[in-house]
């Protein structure tokens, strides 16, 4: 999809950053990440609703997810979207209402569009008791495609 990649080669083009006159490299990197992070929150703020209102299909990214004991913490590469999870194999959603849901078995969450039509692939999140059986290690699936069962693994002891 050409969206929301256009948009970023468009910014490129033609803007020069102060960043790219930094020559220390530590610095730079600062400095980029900060730029990244106003960029981002503009495109999720502004060109999204605008994108939307045109009916032009920009890609949806799929959520992040960070596990911390039995409290699921979701992101986007695009602060400001909306996520849903689900409980019952994709049944139905719920929006999740702060960055946080406390961890359930058998987990599907997505991203919404800024206007609420549209959504990311769904990413599952299942517990799995580990071999000592004292842990929990949650899993992620991508649902993408049925023949990649593991996309992402995170351990947490």
């Amino acid at each position: 999809m050409m969206f929301p990649r256009m948009l970023a080669l468009a910014e490129r083009a033609w803007h020069k950053s102060e960043w790219e006159q930094i020559p220390d490299k530590q610095r730079r990197i600062m400095e980029t990440n900060k730029e990244w992070a106003s960029f981002s929150k503009a495109l999720a703020e502004r060109e999204f609703p605008r994108l939307d209102g045109m009916g032009i299909k920009y890609r949806v990214p799929v959520p992040g997810a960070r596990v911390s004991g039995d409290v699921v913490q979701v992101n986007s590469a695009f602060p400001g979207l909306g996520f849903q999870y689900s409980l019952d194999n994709q049944q139905s959603w719920l929006n999740v209402t702060s960055q946080e849901v406390h961890l359930k078995t058998n987990m599907y969450f997505r991203t919404r569009s800024s206007d609420g039509y549209r959504y990311s692939r769904s990413v599952f999140l299942r517990n799995v008791i580990s071999s000592d059986g004292d842990h929990m290690k949650p899993i992620c699936i991508n649902i993408f495609t049925a023949t990649i069962f593991c996309v992402i693994k995170i351990v947490f002891y």
